[in-house]
């Protein structure tokens, strides 16, 4: 799952990670950016390999029917600060992983600070969620 996928710049490369047998579900909150990366997808012949999700910023919306979401794993990139209820929105995610998958969630320093951050860290450890690494990503 690439949540807050915005263009696609992670969607594309997911899917040709995963394979012709896999999926990717792109969700955001903008018709215009699931478009674009519809369209990017279908240049690259990896359009069938992605769901395109429109999800609200109050839910993301895919966890009916959940053997159809459950994820090996999801992408946060550069969009948790921007969600109103991070516990929701990460218990959401929860619910959609595997029991052995992984959430890789990445914020902007110009945006989030160290403290936030680590608030963000411990709603996702409220959402059952646990904290395997702490890399540092560019």
């Amino acid at each position: 799952m690439d949540i807050g996928a915005g263009m696609g710049y992670f969607t594309i490369p997911l899917a040709r990670m995963v394979g012709a047998a896999g999926k990717v579900i792109a969700a955001d909150l903008q018709q215009q950016m699931l478009t674009a990366i519809y369209k990017r997808a279908r240049k690259a012949r990896l359009a069938e390999r992605i769901i395109f999700h429109q999800c609200t910023k109050e839910k993301i919306g895919l966890s009916e029917p959940l053997d159809f979401c459950q994820a090996d794993f999801c992408l946060a990139f550069w969009m948790l600060h921007e969600v109103p209820d991070q516990h929701s929105f990460l218990g959401e995610i929860s619910a959609m992983l595997k029991s052995n998958g992984f959430l890789l969630l990445v914020e902007p320093k110009l945006h989030v600070t160290r403290e936030n951050f680590i608030i963000s860290v411990d709603a996702a450890r409220a959402a059952a969620l646990s904290v395997i690494d702490w890399p540092a990503v560019r």
